[in-house]
């Protein structure tokens, strides 16, 4: 676990309260980056496109195409890092795995020095879904099932001081998160995540649909986007 640093008062708001300011974020459905990952790399939103890396390939996904990884050295680079892992920040995607076995997955991540800042994942020590930072873990209650689509979504709410994941548009863990120092200038990844200063976790199953956001979406918000297929 990373050491508490000064986070909540270099996040004030200026009126001398200490309470971090949330800000507006970027309004939309689509966030800040989406990646349909319909045969291409496209940022459907910015202007980060993906490269696939070590051979991954597309093919059947929740929506038209995904990203098919084999869970041994393959993922996609976004070249730069997306969110801002100091603040408030929104990820998720349509996954399917081909196992849920002791193996660690993780589906989006933004790398750090030496770790990933955040780790939306499986979590296979615990064999559930997880929004992770390095020693904290918001887990799903159940174990997923091998070959079924799911929707998982993690978000950091500054505000609350928290993890929290959903999935299939459902809150599902919320983790007290809010003195961490997790902030990262790494590229954003999919299909895998950094540990060690190793390239680790690779995703062995199919992911698409990936979307993020600089904000914390809402409880309504995140089971929109899981209703919508997208």
């Amino acid at each position: 676990m990373r050491k508490v640093n000064e986070q909540i008062v270099d996040n004030a708001n200026g009126d001398g309260s200490g309470v971090p300011d949330p800000g507006p974020g970027t309004p939309g459905a689509d966030g800040i980056h989406f990646y349909p990952l319909d045969g291409s790399g496209e940022d459907a939103v910015g202007n980060n496109d993906a490269t696939l890396r070590q051979g991954a390939v597309y093919g059947p996904g929740k929506t038209g195409e995904g990203l098919v990884l084999n869970g041994a050295g393959q993922y996609a680079d976004a070249g730069a890092a997306l969110l801002d892992t100091s603040k408030y920040y929104t990820a998720g995607a349509w996954v399917k795995l081909n196992k849920a076995d002791g193996s660690f997955q993780t589906f989006v991540s933004q790398d750090g020095d030496r770790d990933s800042a955040f780790f939306l994942q499986y979590s296979g020590q615990d064999q559930r879904f997880a929004m992770s930072f390095p020693g904290i873990q918001a887990l799903s209650p159940t174990k997923p099932n091998p070959g079924q689509w799911y929707h998982v979504t993690g978000v950091r709410d500054v505000v609350k001081g928290e993890l929290r994941l959903y999935v299939d548009g459902q809150l599902v863990a919320a983790k007290s998160a809010c003195t961490l120092d997790s902030s990262s200038t790494g590229t954003t990844v999919i299909g895998r995540a950094k540990f060690g200063g190793n390239q680790v976790d690779f995703l062995d199953g199919t992911i698409d649909e990936v979307h993020l956001h600089d904000r914390a979406l809402t409880d309504a918000e995140v089971q929109a986007l899981y209703e919508s297929g997208r």
